[in-house]
Formats: C-alpha cells, structure tokens, sequence
C-alpha cells in the first residue's frame, strides 16, 4: 500500500530509517507544532490504549512442488486493550521431482486495526502516530556457487502502515508506509542471513492546511505486513528456510498513540 504523495507545502513527513543487520530501527518522528485552534477553542482527537474499533487481519499460506511448505506459526492478533500485535510466518523448500520445475514456500501475515469512525470539528492541520517494533528474521539456503550450478534463496519483508481515511468522500487523506526488505540469501556467500528490527516508528505531517474538513467522518488504520519467501529448484540437494518472527520471545508491534489537531 503506498503512501500518497506529499504535498509541496508540508514539511518532510518522515526522516530517513538507520537500520543495521542484529542492530536498532529507528524512524524519528518529527513532532506537531503547536494545535490548531477555532473560534479560541481546542479541537483534537488522540487515539490510545485502550483502542477502538476493528481488526485488520489477513493471512495465506502457500506452497508448490513436493518438496514446498509454509506454515503461519503465529495467527495475526491484536490487542486492543494493550495496542500490541502478533504475527508470525515460516516456510521451507527442497528441491525434488523431476527438473526444471520448483519447490517453494511463502507466507503473508497482516495484523493491526481500524479505529472507530470520529468527526472532524475542525480543518486539523496536524496528523502523528508512533509505535515500536520488535521483529526478527531467519533465511538460510543453499548458496551460490560462483563456478555455477543450481542453488536456492529465501527472503523476508517487513512494512508498517499507518493512514488517516476520510470515510465521508472515500479517500486517504494521508498516510506513510515504511518497508524494509530482507535481500535474498543469494546475495550472501554463505547463504544465511539472520538480525532484527526494534524500536520507534511511526510518521507525522505538520501544518497541512487542507488535512481535514469540518463535518467529515475518519478513521485510522494502522497494520504491519510481514511476508517470507523460499526456493529450491526441483531435482537438486538444494533446500532453503525462512523465517520472520513478530509473535514470539518478546516479538510483537506496540501501536502507541495516535493524533489529529
């Protein structure tokens, strides 16, 4: 899901994530000028725990050839009480059956919310939401050989989003989505790669003159998507795994405030 386009005449929405393999995600939020105001009086919403609203769950599983399988070792959950998600996926593939075919595995897990809708009573100009993360991965596979021959790959993803909708005339009046992509195992010469993401996220926008509409309806949506990959060729002694962990150990995502002034 992209995020819409800025527009030119509001500050920079989102500085730039510093993310090491095994090391810290961090994504600075910029923080609100002062609240809008009308006729001398304070108009703000802030959703926190406890949350609202509805879940926003999705999941599949799939798996081609003999030698392919994916399972969602943790269901998407979300906790409105508390704002703390869980998800988690893995899959595996082995190259058999006959060549020039492929095993392979992959899973989609998506957890988070939908707010109850809420009126805008005034022409808000500032929109900020913030959470923190903890998410893990696993790839290992068969490597590539630089003299050639067959080899396997497993890759992961990770993307956060949050986004204010405008129910009454059906469009996202902002949004930001973060992603971060795992690269295949094939760009390692070993063929494993492992780490985590954890700390703050979350995006703001400030002095947006035309954020929302007196009258109008919203609501806020926040999830996080994580996705795995694996591929083996078929009739070969290749074999490849992954795994992306937010639902495990301390694993989870922790929405932690949103706000509208």
């Amino acid at each position: 899901m992209a995020a819409p386009r800025a527009p030119p005449h509001r500050h920079s929405p989102l500085r730039a994530i510093w993310l090491t393999t095994g090391g810290v995600f961090l994504l600075t939020l910029l923080m609100a000028m002062p609240n809008v105001t009308a006729a001398g009086v304070r108009h703000s919403v802030t959703l926190a725990a406890p949350f609202h609203g509805t879940h926003h769950y999705a999941s599949t599983a799939q798996s081609t050839g003999c030698g392919g399988s994916a399972t969602i070792v943790v269901p998407p959950a979300f906790n409105l009480s508390t704002g703390i998600g869980r998800e988690d996926g893995q899959s595996s593939a082995n190259g058999c059956g006959p060549p020039t075919f492929s095993d392979t595995g992959f899973t989609e897990v998506t957890t988070g919310y939908d707010s109850l809708p809420f009126v805008a009573h005034a022409a808000d100009r500032n929109f900020s939401f913030s959470f923190r993360s903890n998410v893990s991965w696993n790839l290992s596979a068969t490597p590539m050989n630089p003299f050639g021959g067959p080899f396997a790959w497993a890759s992961a993803s990770i993307v956060w989003v949050g986004v204010l909708y405008d129910l009454t005339n059906a469009s996202v009046r902002e949004g930001f989505t973060t992603t971060y992509l795992l690269l295949p195992t094939n760009a390692t010469t070993t063929g494993n790669s492992s780490g985590y993401v954890s700390g703050p996220g979350g995006g703001s926008v400030i002095n947006f003159a035309n954020l929302t509409v007196v009258g109008h309806q919203y609501i806020f949506q926040f999830y996080v998507e994580l996705y795995e990959w694996t591929y083996a060729p078929s009739g070969t002694n290749t074999h490849a795994s992954a795994r992306i962990n937010m639902g495990t150990g301390g694993h989870q995502v922790k929405l932690l405030k949103m706000t509208l002034t």
